[in-house]
This record gives structure tokens, sequence and C-alpha cells, in this order.
């Protein structure tokens, strides 16, 4: 498999490395399970006055002018794509894109080649027992539709990563990345795309997790993958209710316990590391941000972060 036919999968990885920050893993439950009514009291709990709102704005602590923070869904079907009025003005008039990594990178695809590929030659056959990795590997080739071609580079590359090529199959109709729709917007309205982190540190923080960690993970998807579609469908109902809230406790009413472990570098520490960031740029232009929207909400969240820094963010209804 060259670097054309692998390009597909990089570009799924590249955008769904927040999706496991988002996500952070669902749990294995029969398909025909109703869903868990909690959520609606876990979003109480978190949040007494929820507001409903994507897209916020980020003023003072000696702004000359406001920037903007937006929060996406990394992978989304055809069929539940949204974006609104609110957005579009938004972003027209930003002079800057900040997406989590700059996806317009020429360089983007090279640097993911050297750094998604586990360690010492390990593969994921190295990982799972003989029973667990048949399983695996035909959920790759059968849901996935990976191509024999390409299953052996796949099972090289982290798990997480790997499991980037089941994503199109847990939508609803063709697959739609708001990333790539703001890159295409600042394209036409001549704006520089940046990153608030690289996509080295995102490489980086999937390392840090144990492989036989995120293999169990992918071994859980494999297993129900019905039930995961499932799981995806809700976490998309709500944000097209534009509930970061929501969203925020299904992760949470979700978490196996697995990636669930490492949400302090999956999620948190990200979301320290980038309020210095955000901050610099917002005080030299307005800036449009997008990063994934389990990024937003709760007490380490970005909004809170920043209104700890001594910013006003404010949603934009």
């Amino acid at each position: 498999m060259n670097m054309k036919q692998l390009f597909p999968f990089l570009f799924l990885a590249a955008m769904g490395l927040g999706f496991f920050s988002g996500c952070k893993g669902t749990k294995t439950v029969s398909s025909s399970e109703q869903p868990d009514t909690s959520t609606e009291s876990a979003v109480a709990e978190a949040l007494p006055t929820p507001v409903s709102s994507l897209l916020w704005e980020i003023s003072g602590n000696y702004l000359e002018q406001p920037s903007y923070l937006y929060g996406t869904i990394h992978i989304i079907g055809s069929n539940d794509y949204f974006m609104s009025d609110a957005v579009v003005e938004a972003f027209n008039a930003s002079e800057l894109l900040a997406l989590e990594i700059d996806m317009d990178d020429p360089q983007m695809m090279r640097k993911m080649m050297s750094g998604m590929m586990m360690e010492d030659e390990q593969t994921l056959e190295d990982l799972l027992s003989p029973e667990d990795y048949e399983l695996v590997h035909n959920f790759l080739l059968d849901s996935a539709e990976v191509p024999k071609i390409g299953i052996k580079q796949i099972e090289r590359m982290m798990p997480m990563l790997a499991l980037s090529a089941a994503y199109p199959k847990m939508i609803d109709g063709d697959m739609r990345s708001y990333e790539q729709e703001f890159m295409n917007m600042a394209k036409e309205n001549d704006l520089e795309i940046v990153g608030v982190e690289k996509i080295e540190d995102q490489l980086a923080v999937i390392g840090q997790i144990p492989y036989e960690e995120q293999a169990t993970m992918l071994l859980e998807y494999a297993k129900d993958f019905a039930a995961q579609k499932v799981e995806m469908a809700r976490m998309i109902e709500i944000y097209r209710s534009q509930d970061i809230d929501g969203m925020l406790a299904l992760m949470e009413e979700s978490d196996t316990g697995t990636v669930g472990d490492f949400e302090e570098i999956l999620l948190e520490q990200r979301n320290r590391n980038w309020i210095p960031v955000i901050g610099d740029y917002a005080s030299k232009q307005t800036t449009f941000f997008a990063v994934g929207a389990g990024h937003l909400a709760g007490e380490t969240g970005v909004i809170k972060l920043l209104r700890d820094a001594g910013y006003t963010v404010e949603p934009v209804m």
C-alpha cells in the first residue's frame, strides 16, 4: 500500500485523533439496550443553567478585538451535518483559523507516517490472543472494509488510530468534516491556518496509552460494532442540539474505564496547554478557533479555563 493508497486512512486518523478525547470509548452493550436516561440528570449536575451553543465569543483580558471558539465533531454524516448563519458570520469576521492541528501543513502526512506506527515493529497480532486477533482482523476487513493490500500497514498503527478506518461506517450518509469545511472556507477567505498544538504532540499523547489498552478498545468495537454505532448516533444527536454539557455527560456515562483512565492526558492537560496559545493568537487578530466540542465543557474544559485566565467567554446564539 503506497502513500497515495494510504492517504484516506491518514486523513481520517488526523481528523479522528480528537475523536477519542471526545468520546473516550464506549461501553460494550447489547445493541437492543435502550438509551440511558441518566444523561439528562448528569448534565443538570454538571451545569445548573446549561447553555446550548457550539459557538462562543472570547473577549476581555485586554483583547482589542473578539475571537470565536467553535466546538466541532470530527466525523459526521452528510445527513446530520449543519452550520448556522451565526457560525458563517463569525468565521467571515475572522482573520485566522486555528484548528487542533494545522491540517494544511504540507508535511502533516509525513509527520503522521513517522509517528503513528507502533514501536519495535509491533503489530496488532502481538497484542491480542489468537482468537481476539482473528475477530479484530476480520472486523477491519469486513466492517471497516480495509483493503487486504493495506491490512498489514493498518495493523502496525497504534490501535486507536487503526480504528479510524471504521469511522465512515459509523455515520449516516457520506462523511463530512467540519475541519475540512473550515479549511475550505479559510482558503476562500485567504486566511492562514494554524494549530493550537502540533501533530507530533497529539501522536505522543496517543503513544502514552499502552498498546495493549488501545488494542482492548479496538476489540470492544469489533465485538459489538452495532452498539458502538448506536452510541455514536446518540453523540451526534446531542451535538446537533448544540448541548456541549450533554456531550460531556454522555462521554462520562459511556466511559469503559479503559481510555477514560487516561482522560488527564487525552483531554485535561491538552486543554490547559491550549489556553496560552489561544490567548496569544487572540491578542494579535480575530481568530476562529475550531476544536472538538468535547473539549469545551466542564471544570477543566476550555471555556472554564479561559474564564479562569481572565477572558470573557459568552455563547453566540
